[in-house]
């Protein structure tokens, strides 16, 4: 019979716990994935993605714009 040290049963269940914890992450990012699949793949696509760059940048530039026109103005 194998009798374990206090040193060792605790290192046992520290694996197990660790364990589990990988088991209960891993199940949790498997469904986080499934959740956001569809954007995922919306943001891959090439053509939307550089659709999204053009809008960001006209609304940057418009932003910018209004916020110039309007210390002009204010001045």
């Amino acid at each position: 019979m194998h009798i374990l040290s206090s040193k060792q049963l605790s290192a046992e269940c520290v694996a197990v716990g660790m364990k589990d914890k990988r088991a209960s992450v891993v199940a949790e990012m498997k469904r986080l994935q499934a959740e956001t699949e569809v954007i995922t793949k919306i943001f891959e696509d090439e053509d939307i993605s550089k659709s999204i760059q053009s809008t960001r940048s006209v609304c940057l530039q418009t932003h910018k714009l209004s916020v110039n026109t309007y210390c002009v103005l204010s001045a």
